[in-house]
């Protein structure tokens, strides 16, 4: 494990140079070009403009160079699947590197972009706050008209015996998440559903459409709540038991 964790690190220095390194010489071009007709402080404005674009146009060319993800179980540190996950968390990181993603998370058009250049079915309608984390992009699904509120965290994969697991999380249209609400990998989000304040879903929970989770919400994996359901604020919701079924353990 230290040595995969000291070859992240050592991926992650090649990929941030290399992709900052060449948006920069982008953007140094663009200040110089407009620097001839304005004078050298507003140029900056442009040229930090023409930088962010070319960061998002070489991440999602660098997406494209690798394999799609799909949803399973696979074996860390091995199979293109494993390596295609990881690589695209380095792109992640390098685009949402702190300043960098105020700026870009504060235009419309390039918040837009730049989830879909780390590869988010994101359509352009979607509200979403500067400090929300997608930790899989390349697995979310956000539909038109949904609100993704201040310090919510949406992953699409978790470790489970050694394998990293891929899931898929859905966000239907009109959606509201609010503020702190966490989405588990495998969850579907219905449509006009209202997701409260600290909810938290975990891995494989449905939640219908227009259905309403009070603040505080919290459940357990695989937990299916019906369409137009209101569930009251601080409600620990649990999926049915069968015969023997003990507690589900989470991994």
């Amino acid at each position: 494990m230290a040595i995969g964790l000291i070859v992240y690190d050592l991926l992650y220095l090649i990929v941030a140079t290399s992709l900052y390194g060449a948006a920069g010489v982008v953007g140094v071009a663009a200040t110089k070009a407009v620097g001839g007709i304005v004078p050298l402080p507003f140029a900056v404005v442009p040229g930090t403009a023409a930088f962010l674009v070319a960061l998002v146009a070489l991440v999602g060319l660098a997406g494209l160079l690798l394999p799609n993800l799909r949803a399973g179980e696979y074996p860390l540190m091995r199979g293109p699947m494993f390596w295609s996950w990881l690589l695209r968390s380095l792109l992640r990181r390098v685009l949402y590197f702190a300043p960098i993603k105020v700026l870009l998370f504060t235009s419309n058009v390039l918040r837009w972009a730049s989830l879909r250049a780390l590869g988010a079915k994101v359509d352009f309608t979607v509200n979403m706050s500067s400090d929300v984390d997608l930790l899989d992009p390349a697995l979310t699904t956000i539909e038109a008209g949904a609100t993704v509120g201040a310090r919510c965290l949406v992953s699409a994969h978790y470790i489970k015996g050694g394998n990293l697991v891929l899931a898929p999380v859905h966000i239907g249209g009109g959606a509201l998440l609010a503020v702190d609400v966490v989405v588990g990998p495998g969850v579907r989000i219905g449509r006009d559903c209202m997701l409260l304040g600290r909810v938290g879903l975990n891995r494989g929970v449905s939640v219908g459409e227009g259905a309403c989770l009070g603040a505080s919400t919290i459940t357990e994996p695989g937990v299916q709540v019906p369409a137009g359901a209101r569930v009251p604020f601080a409600t620990i919701l649990r999926r049915p038991r069968l015969p023997g079924d003990g507690a589900p353990q989470d991994e």
